[in-house]
């Protein structure tokens, strides 16, 4: 499948996986979720080096944990903030970038058998 052909796919999995991030906790039992004010998570697709990856950037209020699940609750992401001083504190901003393997190690196709839509 033409890279060019797969913009509905890309948009379908990337509307899936912000559907699914899950909110933090952040109240001194960790039950409590919030909101957060900003999510990006997309995908990158590099025609011109021939590679694929995927992108985001959560943003909010102070968290100790962030969770990030598929349309089927099974748990994508995990992290947790360990340490006193720096659970005690929070952590408000993430970035994070997957690696990028070429269209020769990973096609595009097998690539979104990993993040199916829906």
């Amino acid at each position: 499948m033409k890279p060019r052909r797969m913009l509905p796919v890309f948009l379908a999995v990337l509307a899936a996986l912000i559907l699914a991030v899950a909110p933090p906790g952040w109240t001194e039992d960790d039950d409590d979720e919030i909101p957060f004010d900003e999510v990006h998570i997309f995908f990158e697709l590099n025609d011109t080096d021939g590679d694929l990856g995927i992108h985001a950037l959560i943003d909010g209020e102070p968290w100790k944990q962030l969770k990030i699940h598929d349309p089927h609750d099974d748990r994508m992401l995990g992290i947790w903030v360990n340490g006193n001083r720096l659970r005690q504190q929070g952590l408000t901003e993430i970035f994070f970038e997957s690696a990028e393997p070429s269209f020769d190690e990973l096609a595009p196709a097998a690539f979104f058998r990993r993040f199916p839509q829906g």
